[in-house]
């Protein structure tokens, strides 16, 4: 009985120790700032962003936190690059506006239906990580064919 107790801790402690490394990678200090410090996460579902994407307050995002977010304003920060966002795969709602964006690529974001990238510079767009994508402004571009 107590082998089963200690295998069944010992895969336990594992699974634990391996979920809370999975740190996610975002090279944008812009990006990431914005993650863990500001107001980006509506925990009681009022509509209103309570909290930062930072939940366990380490200077990181991992998994757990990016699934977490389901609506996401970074508008007019300077962000350059979302590396990392395609792992914020319940993300329904982007909006990018008058961000320093010159390239999206939303592989892995099945979810998200309303996009709005205008006044970026964008000269690159990959929507198809994005099937359900129901609304797409991006006017203010240099996107090319």
């Amino acid at each position: 009985m107590t082998d089963r107790i200690f295998g069944i801790l010992t895969i336990f402690l594992f699974t634990m120790s391996y979920t809370n490394a999975q740190n996610i990678n975002i090279p944008d200090p812009v990006f990431k700032d914005f993650l863990t410090q500001e107001l980006c996460i509506d925990k009681n579902g009022d509509g209103r962003m309570d909290d930062d994407a930072d939940t366990n307050d380490d200077g990181q995002i991992d998994v757990a936190e990016a699934l977490l977010l389901k609506n996401l304003n970074i508008a007019t920060f300077p962000i350059n690059d979302l590396t990392g966002i395609e792992y914020f795969t319940n993300l329904e709602s982007l909006l990018c506006t008058e961000t320093e964006l010159d390239s999206i690529y939303l592989t892995n974001l099945t979810k998200l239906s309303d996009l709005d990238c205008t006044q970026t510079g964008l000269k690159y767009l990959d929507l198809n990580g994005a099937p359900n994508l129901k609304k797409l402004y991006c006017y203010g571009n240099s996107l090319s064919k």
